[in-house]
């Protein structure tokens, strides 16, 4: 039979009406185990003060049957919140109640969560709602009511999205990508993807983790534990560095940024940088080109590489991972455009306007040979005295030592005083570059 309101409020509810507290290796049931005749039969009796967990309280799981552990063999001990204490090393507080809806679920949040003063929250509901025809913006107002109940309590929420079923079910696809984009809009909330971890292929059956038609068996509750610690367990990663083109080649860019576990930086940890060339995939950063390729984070999570680049690069960050905390996804890439390095043109100082001359410069880094990469612009000086421009020529490279070399070989028709400036154009890999400073030659 159902209990009313006020019992479901005063005790951890399950369909056998028992409370489960799972810490560590050991899980405990708190008050009275009454065996269910049936998944929707409910029984309840009064939980005594003198039974209330006394250990810190990391995580509080509420939802329905499915967090109760319906169809486990044994829900005290393989129901997905006992399996995550056992695998976490931590006090799991199990607020599961069958046939609950999110509506039902709010009206309990306070005393079933937030009176145990966890430090994580997992919310997982809605099948009961979807079955019931509840409207969808009903469904998505109750689970940001609890995510926000949460937040202002000091609790990190986590939001699980619903388990398969063992037919195909459209609105569950559709309340789940809800879910996914609510988290990922909103800051400090954290995605448990319980669906995924039980998805089976198309065409191979979705019985392989079903107990019956919704509730996971003993192996489906043992890969939602351990999809649950993986995100309780989740990092990220971010760059304070910026995009930007280096004021001089050679120039040295600063990566930095910082390594965060539920918003707070973590010390002492590897991060690797990776780098990448457009069209190319990113890759582990090695050579002579940065301090170093690897960095371990500061005591707030900080952490810093210098490095030269030569050509237009990529740059992000990966954490390592460890024991401890799981691997994120690397950071958004950040590029850095280098200048090229082009010399001022070498000029005869006398050229005959009857005779081709060679003006020619060198080019870092090494550009293709056969390749027109320079430009070699002429100025012509007036009879007054002011600098009259001829446009530019174009001079090919070819390969010398470590750079190149360009060369255009010219003859110039007017006789007077001309002078002479290198520029290279911006190309996939460089920022557009002047020489620095002019060569001058006499025409006769």
């Amino acid at each position: 039979m159902w209990q009313s309101m006020a019992q479901r409020a005063a005790v951890l509810m399950a369909p056998s009406g028992g409370l489960i507290l799972a810490c560590g290796l050991v899980s405990a049931v708190l008050g009275f185990w009454l065996a269910p005749a049936a998944p929707a039969d409910f029984q309840a009796r009064a939980m005594s003060p003198s039974v209330l967990p006394t250990s810190p309280i990391v995580v509080a799981a509420i939802g329905d049957s499915i967090t109760y552990g319906w169809g486990a063999g044994n829900p005290q001990v393989d129901g997905w919140p006992s399996v995550l204490a056992n695998i976490g090393g931590f006090c799991v507080l199990n607020r599961g109640v069958g046939d609950d809806t999110t509506a039902l679920m709010v009206a309990r949040f306070d005393d079933d969560v937030l009176s145990s003063s966890p430090k994580k929250a997992i919310i997982l509901g809605g099948l009961n709602d979807l079955t019931k025809g509840v409207p969808p913006e009903q469904i998505h107002a109750n689970i940001q009511w609890m995510v926000s109940r949460a937040t202002a309590n000091g609790i990190r929420p986590f939001v699980g999205t619903l388990t398969p079923t063992r037919s195909k079910y459209e609105p569950i696809a559709s309340l789940n990508a809800w879910i996914r984009g609510y988290v990922a809009r909103t800051p400090g909330v954290g995605l448990v993807d319980f669906y995924t971890a039980l998805e089976m292929p198309v065409g191979s059956g979705t019985t392989t983790y079903l107990a019956d038609w919704n509730h996971p068996n003993t192996q489906g509750y043992r890969l939602m534990a351990e999809t649950a610690l993986r995100s309780l367990r989740a990092t990220s990663i971010r760059l304070s560095s910026r995009s930007q083109t280096l004021s001089v080649y050679g120039g040295t860019l600063r990566v930095a940024g910082v390594l965060l576990k539920d918003g707070v930086g973590l010390p002492g940890q590897r991060v690797v940088l990776q780098s990448a060339i457009p069209g190319a995939p990113f890759r582990d950063v090695s050579g002579a080109s940065l301090t170093q390729s690897s960095a371990a984070t500061s005591t707030a999570g900080i952490f810093e590489f210098l490095v030269v680049p030569r050509n237009r690069t990529y740059y992000r960050v990966r954490f390592a991972g460890s024991s401890e905390y799981a691997m994120c996804g690397p950071t958004a890439g950040i590029f850095a455009l280098p200048h090229t390095l082009v010399s001022t043109p070498h000029v005869p100082s006398t050229m005959s306007h009857a005779k081709y001359s060679t003006v020619y410069g060198y080019l870092r880094p090494r550009h293709a040979a056969g390749t027109r990469p320079v430009r070699i612009y002429l100025w012509k000086k007036t009879a007054s005295g002011r600098w009259k421009s001829y446009s530019y020529v174009v001079a090919k490279a070819s390969d010398y030592e470590s750079y190149s070399r360009y060369a255009r070989r010219l003859r110039l028709e007017h006789t007077g005083r001309w002078r002479f400036r290198a520029y290279a154009p911006t190309d996939t890999g460089h920022a557009a570059s002047w020489s620095s400073g002019y060569d001058y030659a006499t025409v006769k």
